[in-house]
């Protein structure tokens, strides 16, 4: 499973909540709400992490001294 599916799948459950969550007047509790928070800011740092490893990468292969013949 991809990183995006995933992601797409936390997405999905988090708004199928938010909806049931609007029909009941207790709403999150606070713990539920903490281990969400911590879940996507977890998955935010992730995606920096890679984001910054692919960049990187690709600052690596560019040739920045003179040619040699």
């Amino acid at each position: 499973m991809s990183e995006l599916d995933a992601l797409y799948l936390s997405w999905t459950y988090l708004r199928a909540r938010l909806r049931a969550a609007a029909g009941d007047h207790r709403g999150f509790s606070t713990l539920e709400a903490v281990l969400w928070i911590a879940g996507l800011g977890t998955m935010a740092l992730g995606t920096l992490v890679v984001i910054n490893r692919v960049v990187g990468d690709a600052v690596g292969t560019i040739p920045t001294g003179r040619a040699t013949p």
